[in-house]
């Protein structure tokens, strides 16, 4: 997980901009702007996700 986020910003401008909002979907569960500042509150399991998107996918061995 630490090998695919420390090439995240590589990925990110390579991401069309509907790909970069289902990122944002991943990890963001909600956003408060207040007049004091924003609050945003991140999903728990949005790395995981986001590590398991990043990942090449293996082939099952036979």
């Amino acid at each position: 997980m630490t090998a695919a986020l420390t090439q995240f910003d590589d990925l990110w401008k390579a991401l069309i901009p509907a790909e970069q909002a289902r990122v944002v979907q991943l990890l963001v569960a909600r956003v408060t702007v207040g007049e004091d500042g924003l609050d945003i509150d991140l999903r728990h399991d949005g790395l995981g996700a986001l590590a398991s998107l990043m990942t090449p996918a293996q082939e099952n061995a036979a």
